[in-house]
Formats: structure tokens, sequence, C-alpha cells
């Protein structure tokens, strides 16, 4: 009637009537048929030999399960492996910026200043070194400690060089009086125990002449002027006064003018104030009056004093118009015309001064032709004569040399004849004349194996010229990587050499030169060059077999 379908009415289906379902009977679910639990807690149940399986107690029944290794911070990752729990840290598991970086303790966050000391920027420095603390750079403690008991210093680091400094603080030994100069010198014999300050009297003299000089603890250097100092007994200088900074003030006297504006009042020694005439003040910007500052002539402005009166322009010079221009004054202009004579090539002048001059001048003879004699005639104009003589020019490629009447030298060149070959040229060469040049640059054949000369004495009848092979053993000095053509002959490393076949084994480093058959001959030709090898090194290395 339990429905269980064991026939123990228990309902639980094992058939031993107890209900726990494990078939001892004991109604304690263990199966031992004791009736008791096996554990109350894990510690109760056996030991797992594992690590990551730890005991479990449930219902009074032991059992297994997986070590919880979770170290509550959401961005690790953790796992139990062999014998340990693993927590490891996985920024990808942090959300979006800022908080990008996981720490192993804080969880998500923004990354750390530092790892380590060498992180931070001040790791280096020697004044006040940075260390890294917990992800952040600190700041250390200046290495620096004061050497002396001297308060007017004080202890700073130099950076830059690496050292302990003790500058000196003036303003640390100001005691208040300013009569005295405050320094802070430690090691002067007179500075203050304790403190090293030098508290000195300033010297007050302003090196000036007329000034009392004192000094007062509260304001400083006192410097009284006496004006009596300065008194020069002179009749045009006063008041006589002492400034503050700059010694001796002699203004000079002030003295009132006249009535007349072309005087200038003046204070003269001993006698004083007078009124000078000055002339320059009765300019009237007329360049046809003399001015003169005269108060007493009759003809005198009653005002100012001038006299302006009209100059004589006369320069008693015949050949000249003479006037005046208020501007430029006398102006005495000569008249040519008025010297003019019966002569054609005559050049007829009035000097300002000197008058009427008529000379004759070759010059306004002038054809034009350097090679002509150009005189002037006064009784018949000008003269123009041919001078052959004039155009030699000692040359004897040019000839004859004539003065031809109207155009001047003639000096054609003298015409030379070719001769038979074709690398000659004909020119007139001074001072000889006439000849045939060797022009070897007509004689090139394109061959740079070949030295190219025009000579007709020994060249081909026709040319006259002369092709000779050049190509010999050369050596070219070149450093031992090199390998190219040099005239005919290249300087070559053995290694160009090694499938020579029967070439003699040179040494690897030793150089030689070997004849080349054509200028294409390089190392990558070598094959060309293996019959050219001189199987028998000179002992002189770096020459060429004779």
């Amino acid at each position: 009637g339990d429905g269980d379908g064991d026939g123990d009415g228990d309902g639980d289906g094992d058939g031993d009537g107890d209900g726990d379902g494990d078939g001892d009977g004991d109604g304690d679910g263990d199966g031992d048929g004791d009736g008791d639990a096996d554990c109350e807690v894990p510690g109760d149940c056996p030991e797992t030999g594992q690590f990551c399986l730890v005991r479990t107690c449930v219902d009074g029944a032991c059992g297994t399960a997986a070590r919880d290794c979770s170290d509550g911070v959401d961005c690790t990752d953790d796992s139990c492996l062999g014998n340990d729990c693993v927590n490891s840290t996985n920024s990808a598991n942090c959300p979006d910026p800022p908080d990008t970086f996981c720490d192993a303790e804080d969880g998500c966050g923004l990354p750390p200043d530092c790892f380590d000391d060498d992180d931070c920027p001040g790791a280096d420095a020697f004044c006040a070194p940075e260390t890294c603390v917990l992800g952040s750079c600190v700041q250390g403690a200046s290495p620096c400690v004061a050497e002396d008991d001297a308060t007017c210093t004080i202890v700073a680091c130099d950076e830059n060089g690496d050292g302990c400094l003790e500058p000196a603080i003036d303003d640390l030994c100001d005691d208040d009086d300013a009569c005295t100069a405050d320094v802070c010198d430690p090691d002067d014999p007179g500075a203050e125990a304790g403190t090293g300050c030098v508290n000195e009297g300033i010297d007050c003299d302003d090196s000036i002449d007329c000034t009392d000089d004192g000094c007062d603890p509260d304001t400083g250097c006192l410097n009284t002027p006496v004006d009596a100092d300065c008194n020069d007994s002179l009749v045009c200088t006063g008041p006589d006064t002492c400034e503050p900074g700059t010694g001796c003030a002699h203004p000079g006297v002030s003295c009132g003018d006249d009535a007349y504006t072309c005087t200038v009042a003046s204070c003269v020694e001993p006698t004083g104030c007078r009124q000078t005439p000055t002339h320059i003040l009765c300019d009237d910007d007329d360049e046809c009056t003399a001015d003169s500052c005269d108060p007493l002539d009759a003809g005198a402005d009653p005002l100012t004093g001038c006299v302006n009166e009209d100059i004589d322009c006369t320069d008693a010079v015949a050949c000249t118009n003479d006037g005046c221009n208020p501007v430029t004054g006398c102006v005495n202009t000569p008249v040519d015309a008025s010297c003019a004579d019966a002569y054609a090539c005559t050049t007829d002048t009035c000097d300002a001064i000197a008058g009427c001059s008529n000379t004759p001048v070759n010059a306004a003879c002038s054809d034009g032709v350097a090679c002509t004699t150009d005189t002037c005639n006064p009784a018949s104009g000008c003269v123009n004569t041919p001078v052959n003589a004039a155009c030699n020019d000692s040359l004897a490629c040019t000839g004859p040399d004539t003065c031809i009447l109207g155009t001047g030298c003639s000096r054609p060149a003298v015409t030379c004849s070719d001769d038979a070959f074709t690398c000659t040229v004909a020119e007139c060469v001074e001072p000889g004349g006439c000849r045939q040049t060797e022009e070897d640059a007509l004689c090139n054949d394109s061959n740079p194996n070949t030295t190219d000369v025009c000579d007709p004495a020994t060249g081909d009848p026709v040319t006259g010229c002369t092709h000779t092979l050049t190509c010999n053993s050369l050596c070219n000095g070149a450093a031992a990587t090199d390998c190219g053509p040099v005239a005919c002959g290249y300087m070559l490393l053995a290694a160009c050499l090694d499938d020579c076949g029967t070439a003699t084994p040179w040494d690897e480093a030793t150089m030689d030169c070997v004849d080349a058959v054509s200028l294409s001959n390089t190392c990558a030709n070598f094959a060309a060059l293996c019959s050219l090898v001189d199987s028998d090194p000179p002992d002189d290395i770096g020459s060429c077999p004779p």
C-alpha cells in the first residue's frame, strides 16, 4: 500500500522498510546497517589525496567536490592547477576605458604609474631619486646634508653637476643697519660664529668734492651738498650750487637783450653782460647784398640794427656779361662769341678771369683715323696726312701694312698653303710665319690600346699618322678587392684564378699582374685570362714580370 512496488510499506523502493533507501534497514542511509551517520563535518571524511579535490559531508554522507579557488577579484581567471590555486590577472575581463588594467588585489582600474623603480622618470636622479611604491613613483630624500653650522647657508643639490652645494644667502645676514654691508661668508675670519655673517661698515664716499659724506643707520649714506664749496669767483657763472650726484653746477648769468634784433646779449669776463653784434642775424636771403649788424650806421634799420647794401659785381673782363642773382650772388657770364676770330679750326673762348683766347686745336681736325696726322692751319683749315709707319704691327702674318685716308690701317692676313698630309694644318704663326702644324687629334682611330701621333716623317704617306699599340703588363696598384681594367693590364686576386687548371696555386692574399687580351676581361670572365697567368710569380709581389 506504499506505492513503490517493493512490498515493505515504506515507499523508498529498497524493500527494507526503513525508508532511507540504502537497503540495510537501520534508517541512517549509510548502508552499514548500524543506524549511525558517516560524518557530521567534512573533516570526518577520509583525505582525497588531491589538492584540487576536497572532502564534503552532505546529509551525513562523505563525498568530494572541486576546490573553490576564487580570490574575490572579478578580473582574475581562477583555477586549480596541481597543488596550487592559480589566480591570473586578465585585463580583457575589465570594462571599457578608463578602467582597462586588472590588478591582482584591487581588480579593474587605471594602469599604475610604475611596476618597478626603472619605470619612474626620476629613478636615475642624483638629488632625489624616485622609487616605485605600490604602483606610484615617490620622490626620495636628498643625499645632501649641511657641512657647517652657519645659519646663512642652505644645503642645495646640483642635479646637473651631481653634487651638493651650500650657497651663501646674504639676505639671511641683514642686521637692520643701513650703514653695513651684510654678506654671508662663513670662511671670513671676521664672520660671526654660528651665523657665518660679516657685517662691515659701508663706504659712503660719493667722490663728489662739494658734499659732506656720512651715514644714517635707518636710511643709509648721506651726501649733503655744500654750495659754498662750488664758488668759482667768476662774474658770468652762477648761481654756483652743489648738485647731488653730479657735483658743482655753474649755469651761467642770463643777460637781457637790447632793442636791436641783430645783437646778442652775452656775458664776458671780467666785466659781465654786453651786447655783441651778430652779422648772421642780418642775413636777408639776398646774395646781392652785403649784410652786417651795425646799429650806429646811418643806414641801419631802426628795429633790427642791420645794414644791407648792394654789392658791386663788375669783374673788369670785357667778354663777360656782369649781373647778380639774388639766390646765387654775382653772375659773370662768359660770352664766347665776343672772342670770335677769322680762323676755322681755332677754339674761341671767353674765360671769366683771363678773358678771350683763340687757340688752334688739332683735335678739331680729327678725321677719326688713328694713322693720320691731324693739324690745324689757321690760314687754310684742317690737314689730315696718312702715315703708313703708324700701321706697322711688326707681325709676319699680316701685310702689307698701309694707312688709307678715311678708313685707317689695312693689315690683310697672310694666306698659307696646305701640304699633302691630312693630319697637318697650314697656319701662320708668329714670329716665323707660315708653317704646317701636326695635330695628333686628327689621327684618333678610336682604339684605346693605341697611341695616335701625327708624324709625316714616319707615318702614313697620305695621312701622316702613326698608331702604336700600348698593351703590356701593367700593375694598377688597386686594392685586393679590385678586378678591373687599367690600360691593358689587370691586378687580379689569386681567388679569381682558382679554376685555371695547371696555374701555380698562389696564396689568396697574393696579387699579381696579368696581360689582358681586351678591356672586357674581368673576374667574371676569368677563363679568358687563364692562359695568360704567369705560372712563376715574381719574387717582388705587386710588380709586373719583365
